[in-house]
C-alpha cells in the first residue's frame, strides 16, 4: 500500500494561483475534520492579511517564530492564527508590513527545526512558497523537506519563462517521484499542452474561476464555491489530495479515533497528533 506523508509544499510561477489554491486545499481537509495548518511563508508579500478579515488578530508573526532565541512546539502552536468558524484550519504567516529586513537572516538550522516540529503539530501541514524563493531560506528547505512538491505554473510564456530560469534549483531539491506538477489560472483558449510539454507534464489543470478570483479580492478565500464554473476545480482538489496525502472524498466522521486536546489561548479548538 502506498505511504502518504502530511506535508505539501506548493512552489511555481507569480500568477499561477498558488496560495488561492492552498487555501481551498486547506478548507477541504478542515472540512474532513482533520487539522490542518497553512504556512504562508512568503516575506515579500504577507498573505495572512488578505486571507482572513482585516480584524483577525495576529500576535505573532512567522518571522518572529524562526528568528526567536529558542523555538517549541508550545510557542508555534500559540502563534498559531485561527480561521472564524473553522476549528480544524489556522494559519501561520508574516504580519502586513513585514518584510525580510524586518527580522535576522533566518538560518538553515532553525528552518528546518520548524518544520520538523510543524510536522507533529497537525494532520495536515501546507506550505504556500514564495516565487522568489532563492532569497528565502524557508522556501527553499521547505521544498527539500516536504513530502510533496507541487509545482505550479500558468499556460502562458511569463509563466514557461519563470519556470526555465529556476527548472534547475526546483527539480534538483527534490527526489524521484516527490514533484507533482500543474497548471494553474488555465483560462480557455490557452494553449494548456504546449505548456505542459514545456513543464515536462502537468497532471493538474486548475481553470480560472471568476468566483475564486473574487473571493480572493474580498478576502473570503475560506468560502465553499456554489458556481458552475468551480465544479472542475473542486475536482482537481479532491484529485490533489488523494494524490499527495491518499485522502478520499468521504468526509471523516466524530467516531474517529479520539485525540488529545490541547489548551491553548484562541477561540481555535485544536486537537494535536500528539503531547509535545
Amino acid at each position: 500500500m502506498e505511504q502518504h506523508g502530511n506535508m505539501l509544499a506548493i512552489a511555481g510561477s507569480p500568477g499561477s494561483g498558488k496560495t488561492a489554491l492552498a487555501v481551498k486545499l486547506a478548507a477541504e481537509i478542515a472540512g474532513k475534520r482533520k487539522n490542518v495548518i497553512l504556512v504562508c511563508s512568503d516575506p515579500f508579500v504577507p498573505s495572512v492579511p488578505f486571507l482572513l478579515p482585516m480584524d483577525t488578530e495576529q500576535e505573532v508573526s512567522l518571522g518572529a517564530l524562526l528568528t526567536a532565541p529558542v523555538l517549541t512546539q508550545e510557542k508555534i502552536l500559540r502563534a498559531c492564527v485561527p480561521v472564524p468558524d473553522n476549528e480544524y484550519a489556522s494559519l501561520l504567516g508574516y504580519k502586513l508590513g513585514e518584510n525580510l529586513m524586518s527580522y535576522p537572516k533566518v538560518t538553515r538550522e532553525r528552518a528546518v527545526e520548524f518544520l520538523i516540529c510543524l510536522r507533529h503539530l497537525a494532520d495536515y501541514v501546507i506550505l504556500d512558497c514564495t516565487s522568489v524563493f532563492e532569497a528565502d531560506v524557508f522556501s527553499i528547505l521547505a521544498m527539500e523537506m516536504a513530502d510533496r512538491v507541487l509545482r505550479m505554473g500558468t499556460s502562458n510564456l511569463r509563466g514557461i519563462s519563470y519556470y526555465r530560469s529556476h527548472a534547475d534549483m526546483l527539480e534538483g531539491r527534490a527526489g524521484t517521484g516527490k514533484y507533482l506538477g500543474a497548471i494553474g489560472n488555465y483560462r480557455t483558449g490557452q494553449e494548456w499542452e504546449a505548456a505542459v510539454g514545456q513543464y515536462g507534464g502537468a497532471a493538474f489543470i486548475f481553470p480560472y474561476v471568476a468566483e475564486l478570483e473574487k473571493q480572493y479580492d474580498e478576502a473570503r478565500l475560506w468560502d465553499a464555491m456554489t458556481s458552475k464554473e468551480a465544479v472542475p476545480f473542486q475536482a482537481e482538489v479532491k484529485k490533489l489530495l488523494a494524490e499527495a496525502f491518499g485522502l478520499c472524498g468521504e468526509k471523516q466522521g466524530a467516531k474517529n479515533a479520539e485525540k488529545k486536546k490541547l489548551v491553548v489561548r484562541s477561540p481555535f479548538v485544536w486537537k494535536s497528533k500528539g503531547e509535545f
